[in-house]
């Protein structure tokens, strides 16, 4: 036969624990503040203010609560993934460097900049 309770879920766990609903709450908002904050780039630019999973650096709505590429099929694409994203990086880094040798070439030379 099924128990009936009378208190919600959280009552009757916080009774159990021989503290009060009040007690509990304070102790999770306390948790949740020691959590730090997502900081991922939100569609309107600015860093997300949610608080990471526990255990993981983002929210659950940025990928805090993925669990990762499963399939031998979908760690290949991932690792082909960030291989791109590397090289692209590379490449933006080289350019900067050649457009930072140039200026430095034309202020040694007393050229204009632009």
């Amino acid at each position: 036969m099924r128990r009936m309770f009378t208190v919600s879920g959280a009552q009757f766990l916080a009774e159990m624990n021989g503290k009060d609903l009040f007690e509990c709450r304070e102790v999770d908002i306390e948790q949740k503040r020691e959590r730090g904050l997502c900081g991922a780039k939100c569609r309107t630019g600015e860093p997300c203010t949610m608080r990471v999973v526990i255990g993981k650096r983002r929210c659950r709505l940025h990928g805090g609560l993925s669990t990762g590429a499963r399939t031998s099929d979908g760690r290949a694409r991932l690792a082909e993934s960030n291989r791109r994203r590397a090289e692209k990086r590379r490449l933006e880094i080289e350019r900067g460097r050649v457009v930072l040798a140039e200026l430095d070439r034309r202020i040694v030379a007393g050229e204009p900049l632009i």
